[in-house]
């Protein structure tokens, strides 16, 4: 698929390019000094954070980007921050939070107690990345606030989106990505997770890290930086590093040519070195645990329960397309009390906006033949991906670990709505019909057989 030039509307900016990131710059010094009264050390952070987004980034589009998605995100991480606060104390929407944490505080006296930490941990690197901070601003006599920790997420969630840019900016021109990215930046599952004082950021990132690779340029040259990006994902998350293989493995048999004999004893040496038995042995408790999980936490009368007990192979694959629809219904989401407001409000909106985006993807493949259309690089992310998908919906179908390669299906959603899918009226109008569709069967479900 060729690099296709096309405006997705006409309209022009009032101001230009650098004139937009000035009045976003200011803007952000201006909020960044009133969050100096409550925690300093955010402040620093976002002086710093912008400090180095007008040194290293050139390219205007992704610069303005860039300060507007710091910008936005910023504020959302303090808003939902202090509506998280109760009597003087935090309330996380996620007791891994909490464990993250204490983790990231308890080990902010000594490099000793950092070292100490990652041994047992199931993600050490960030751990010790995060811990490693947190002691470098101890020793400065500074404050590891939990706003500051989340304001550090916030950070590497901005870096994901540069790559996400960089990655649609292989198929769309600059202003069409600017447009595509801030879209997927704003209104994915990118914003949700953005505020979370979690892993998933970091992993989303090695993902983003990775494609970005793939679909640069065909050539060893890339090759060390991926398999640098697999090992330090393996000190993440073990399952999503053992994945991103499968990635590679397809990289080097379809672009590189290597041939079969040499194919052969490069699986044969990585499942070698990973002791397969070790590997079945180590995944074999964590998948069925997460399986029996899913199936316990449903409710009986609940449509998840329904759909984990259909026919086996039928059920997985009907879990992997009600996967790209969660929470659902929408209002489901409004009776977790972890959550704030605002937290709430933007699930429920990615949640409708990624099923516009889920079902462009499958319109086009099923109508308009879009996996013919895509280059072979594209194609071969996008089908992989469906196979993480439902590979991890089988599991579990949270989507803090399946948006990871969302990235390479709003890409490819984003082709076929663009420039495939011609009467754009009749699709949004099938998309709604198909939604509102699934909401009466939910209900029509729930009178008759809940």
């Amino acid at each position: 698929m060729k690099t296709i030039i096309r405006k997705l509307s006409g309209e022009e900016f009032l101001f230009n390019d650098l004139e937009v990131i000035k009045i976003l710059c200011i803007i952000f010094i201006f909020l960044s000094l009133f969050f100096a009264f409550f925690d300093i050390e955010v402040f620093i952070l976002n002086l710093l954070l912008l400090f180095l987004t007008l040194l290293f980034i050139k390219d205007r589009s992704l610069l303005k980007l860039i300060t507007l998605i710091l910008l936005i995100y910023s504020v959302n991480n303090a808003l939902q921050y202090y509506l998280q606060i109760d009597a003087s104390i935090y309330k996380p929407i996620y007791s891994d939070e909490t464990f993250f944490y204490k983790v990231y505080r308890l080990n902010s006296f000594s490099f000793e107690q950092v070292f100490n930490s990652v041994g047992d941990s199931s993600s050490p690197l960030i751990i010790y990345v995060m811990s490693t901070i947190s002691l470098f601003v101890e020793t400065l006599g500074g404050n590891v606030s939990i706003l500051f920790l989340k304001q550090i997420i916030i950070s590497i969630s901005v870096i994901n989106i540069i790559f996400v840019y960089k990655i649609i900016n292989f198929y769309f021109n600059k202003n069409d990505s600017f447009k595509l990215a801030l879209i997927y930046s704003l209104l994915s599952f990118q914003f949700v997770i953005s505020t979370l004082l979690l892993r998933d950021q970091f992993v989303a990132l090695s993902f983003s890290m990775f494609f970005y690779l793939y679909l640069k340029e065909n050539s060893w040259k890339p090759l060390l930086f991926m398999i640098l990006i697999i090992v330090a994902s393996f000190f993440m998350r073990y399952q999503t590093g053992l994945f991103l293989i499968v990635f590679l493995l397809g990289y080097m048999f379809n672009f590189l040519r290597v041939k079969a004999l040499f194919f052969f004893l490069l699986v044969f040496s990585i499942v070698l070195y990973f002791k397969i038995s070790w590997i079945i042995g180590y995944l074999s408790p964590k998948i069925e645990g997460y399986s029996n999980l899913v199936h316990l936490q449903a409710a009986p009368d609940s449509l998840g329960r329904v759909l984990y007990d259909l026919p086996y192979g039928l059920n997985y694959l009907v879990l992997s397309f009600f996967s790209q629809i969660q929470p659902f219904p929408v209002w489901a989401i409004l009776n977790n009390s972890s959550m704030n407001f605002i937290f709430k409000i933007s699930y429920i909106l990615s949640s409708v906006f990624w099923y516009f985006v889920f079902m462009s993807l499958l319109f086009g493949i099923l109508r308009y033949k879009l996996l013919f259309n895509l280059d072979k690089k594209l194609l071969t992310l996008l089908l992989i991906s469906f196979l993480y998908i439902a590979l991890a919906s089988s599991m579990a179908s949270d989507i803090r670990r399946l948006y990871i390669v969302y990235p390479i299906f709003f890409l490819s959603s984003s082709y076929s709505y663009i420039f495939l899918i011609k009467r754009k009226k009749n699709y949004m109008f099938f998309a709604v019909l198909s939604y509102l569709f699934l909401i009466f069967v939910y209900l029509l479900l729930k009178l008759l057989v809940f």
